[in-house]
């Protein structure tokens, strides 16, 4: 008989998986008593881990389990293998399951994203429409520390600050990731060493995405040729910065919180309009300007999934255009409109245009309004009709 590995099991008898996944929930308050969670399952290796894990946990934490999959409707019927192992993954635990069959790859087609960004936003949309609905409280997604450091190379070969640097975060929100510290050879001897079944998604091999590349190719390179240990390395860089990333986020909201004036929705619940005066931002440092306008952008919109290092920029160049001249204007994404009038930036969320305060409601706009260059804004004379409707 094979005999098992070693390694995996520390002096006192317990798994590194089981240890890096109890700590990082305990470190980072990922779970309460009591809470319902939702978790993202694949039938890979990491959801599949994840989900035991948590099926462990249930009676400690007092856990209700959900479980979520998706069929992309790809790799030539695989996915739907995959989706039935899943279902029976979660009849086995006592899982709730709520399953759902896309076809990704035209979906993200017709929404203009690449497959892999597209079948991600598909997912994370169903998920947090399922946990609003059935209210769950938490999330579960498998990112491991190997998810990690990827996305801490990727961005810094495309060029990203600390924000972008300081990697996949813990939680988001409602969002956790039990495995953020837990190596993906960690889990996989786990999962080897109790012989629990999982899903292979032979596209992970192939070097086709940009993902796969630095897995497959340039990490072993480093690992090889200059650094065996840079992994610990990375994961440490990537604490610093998350640490001091929290700092300077936490630090820009209170700046923006005391110079900003704020609109709410007609129900409340969320910010539709943002008036910031630009003095107190130019006088600020440049890094500090540029986490003022992320904040406000995170405010109206809830994320900065879409905001790219260019739009914050382009902010930036609105916020120099000499006083005296004329107003401008700039639309970063569909849904959010940034204009500078007399001193001030106002952002608008263009989803709530109906609710939006008067002094703003009264300017209308040249020009298709897509795109992200700086474009003339002219104030709609009395008795004119603009696209938002009528001025005061």
């Amino acid at each position: 008989m094979e005999k098992k590995p070693d390694r995996i099991i520390d002096q006192e008898g317990s798994f590194r998986a089981e240890k890096t996944v109890l700590e990082a929930i305990r470190d980072f308050n990922m779970l309460q008593n009591g809470d319902s969670v939702l978790i993202s399952i694949s039938g890979g290796p990491d959801s599949t881990f994840l989900t035991h894990m948590l099926y462990r946990l249930r009676d400690e934490f007092n856990l209700t389990l959900f479980g979520f999959c998706l069929d992309h409707m790809t790799r030539n019927g695989r996915s739907a293998l995959d989706a039935a192992f899943v279902k029976k993954l979660c009849k086995k635990l006592d899982i709730r399951l709520f399953s759902e069959k896309i076809d990704a790859r035209r979906w993200s087609k017709a929404n203009k994203l690449s497959f892999q960004a597209g079948a991600r936003k598909l997912r994370m949309s169903r998920l947090e429409e399922i946990s609003g609905k059935y209210n769950i409280a938490r999330i579960a997604v498998g990112h491991n520390a190997d998810d990690n450091i990827e996305t801490f190379l990727m961005r810094l070969i495309r060029g990203a600050g600390a924000r972008g640097l300081s990697g996949i975060k813990p939680v988001s929100g409602n969002i956790i990731r039990p495995l953020i510290n837990t190596s993906r050879e960690d889990i996989m001897e786990y999962i080897k060493y109790h012989d629990i079944r999982y899903c292979v998604d032979h596209t992970n091999l192939e070097n086709v995405y940009f993902r796969n590349k630095i897995r497959n190719k340039l990490i072993p390179f480093i690992r090889e040729n200059f650094f065996k240990n840079f992994r610990s390395s990375v994961l440490r860089s990537i604490g610093i910065l998350r640490d001091e990333d929290d700092f300077l986020r936490k630090y820009a909201s209170k700046l923006l919180k005391e110079i900003a004036r704020f609109s709410k929705s007609k129900d409340g619940k969320d910010i539709i309009y943002i008036k910031i005066p630009i003095e107190p931002v130019i006088s600020s440092s440049v890094a500090i300007r540029r986490r003022i306008i992320s904040s406000a952008m995170e405010v109206i919109l809830g994320h900065l999934e879409d905001i790219s290092f260019k739009n914050i920029t382009d902010v930036l160049l609105l916020l120099k255009t000499e006083s005296g001249g004329e107003n401008k204007w700039l639309q970063p994404i569909r849904s959010l409109r940034i204009l500078r009038i007399n001193g001030f930036i106002h952002m608008v969320d263009l989803e709530h245009i109906k609710e939006l305060p008067r002094e703003i409601k009264s300017y209308t706009f040249d020009g298709p309004g897509k795109g992200t260059g700086l474009r003339i804004l002219k104030c709609a004379g009395p008795g004119n009709k603009n696209k938002w409707g009528n001025g005061p």
